[in-house]
């Protein structure tokens, strides 16, 4: 839409420069044409110079003049009536001189927003961008509460019968039982069978004569000692069986401890034995008053001259009982023996008995 102003001198309808073209909106409904104003004056043409002349020097710029008050805003008269449309060939006319620049126009009401067009297609999916980087590994999360133990699982199947160990030392000869009393004399055997007759003699036979009477019995004569017979050699000598035992006199130490019988010590020195005979430490036993329960285990280490042996009984979970018939120990006179336990695991509280033997 044109907007038409009045210039300084109150002339009417002098064109003013055109914005730049705005973003064209929903067509409005076409509104009555408004009459024709009036046509200012043409300019003067001033005359032509030669085309080849030399451009003469720029004028200095004067003064702009004051702005005018903008007078009111006349009525749109009529649209007059369309001329003939000129020939489109014919020569362009020569470029009157710019026409003072006129005040700026009041600004027209902004015309209403046009509809929202149609959403255009969808573009095609571009490519798939390149994997980035695997960022750092996070830092670890704090390790969660320990859940409740669970049930108590049921008893597995009883596992099959283990070998039998071997048949333990001959134990010592007990001493000679006294002598019992004489048995019942035996019966009388049967008597021996009649021997041959003698030949008859030729005499005649006498008469018999009166059976005379029985006599005393003489006495029993002793005959001589006969003489001591050799003696026998000496048999071989039986396996020598000496035992050794522990008993901790109440509940284990958690943190670990050295046995006595009826007691514990921390000091390893003030429970150890004294060796009388070079021999074999071996059959180490050990009983638990209550079982470890669990995945705790209780460990029982025999210890010469300070230092840790492979005679060792291990017991975890449900067991009480627990045995090493396999390893063994050879120690001499003036050794020295401790017996060590200590626990991984909980903390159940028990006593143990503990026996080992030196042969």
């Amino acid at each position: 839409m044109k907007v038409l102003i009045r210039d300084s001198n109150k002339n009417c309808c002098i064109p003013g420069p055109q914005g730049p073209p705005g973003t064209t909106g929903h067509t409005g409904y076409t509104g009555p044409t408004g009459s024709t104003g009036f046509t200012g004056p043409t300019g003067i043409i001033g005359p032509t110079g030669p085309p080849d002349g030399p451009t003469g020097p720029t004028g200095e710029t004067g003064p702009t003049g004051f702005t005018g008050e903008t007078g009111p805003t006349g009525f749109t008269g009529p649209t007059g009536l369309l001329g003939p449309t000129g020939p489109s060939d014919g020569p362009t006319g020569p470029m009157g001189p710019t026409g003072f620049t006129g005040p700026t126009g009041e600004t027209g009401f902004t015309g209403p927003i046009g509809e929202t067009g149609p959403t255009g297609p969808t573009g095609e999916t571009g490519p798939t961008g390149p994997t980035g980087e695997t960022g750092p590994t996070g830092p670890t999360g704090f390790t969660g509460p320990t859940g409740e133990t669970g049930p108590t699982g049921e008893t597995g199947p009883t596992g099959p019968t283990g070998f039998t160990g071997p048949t333990g030392p001959t134990g010592f000869t007990g001493p000679t039982g006294e002598t019992g009393p004489t048995g019942p004399t035996g019966n009388t055997g049967p008597t021996g069978e009649t021997g041959p007759t003698g030949p008859l003699g030729t005499g005649p036979t006498g008469p018999t004569g009166p059976t005379g009477e029985t006599g005393p019995t003489g006495p029993l004569g002793t005959g001589p000692t006969g003489a001591t017979g050799p003696q026998g050699s000496t048999g071989a000598t039986g396996q020598i069986n000496q035992l050794i035992y522990y008993n901790s006199g109440g509940n284990l130490t958690n943190g670990g401890s050295y046995l006595l019988y009826g007691d514990q010590d921390s000091v390893e020195s003030a429970t150890q034995i004294l060796i009388n005979r070079s021999g074999t430490l071996r059959d180490l036993y050990v009983m638990l008053g209550s079982a470890p329960g669990g995945i705790t285990t209780r460990m029982f280490t025999v210890n010469l001259n300070g230092v840790a042996t492979t005679l060792v009984v291990t017991i975890t979970g449900a067991s009480t009982t627990g045995s090493n018939t396999v390893d063994t120990v050879a120690v001499v006179v003036n050794d020295l023996i401790s017996v060590f336990q200590d626990r991984t695991g909980g903390t159940t509280a028990s006593g143990a008995q503990v026996s080992l033997s030196l042969t």
